[in-house]
């Protein structure tokens, strides 16, 4: 299998996989962003920590179809 720089993508629709992961990330996360916080520090560490864990995941995600969509995007249909 070639993977230097030429290599092509044998599926161009990744960009919309990633897409839709990251948002299925965050859908289960948006109850933690609409909701009050915990009372306790505790707690709330453990929210904020789980909320800035989708938040990061949910960014490498993105980045990661915008860095697909840069290097594929023009074997898409326009």
């Amino acid at each position: 299998m070639d993977t230097g720089p030429h290599h092509e993508v044998e599926d161009p629709d990744i960009v919309s996989l990633l897409v839709l992961e990251a948002g299925r990330l965050m859908e289960d996360a948006s109850p933690d962003f609409a909701l009050k916080l915990p009372e306790t520090k505790a707690e709330r560490g453990e929210t904020l920590n789980a909320m800035l864990e989708a938040a990061a995941a949910i960014h490498s995600l993105m980045t990661a179809a915008v860095a697909a969509n840069n290097l594929h995007g023009s074997r898409l249909p326009r």
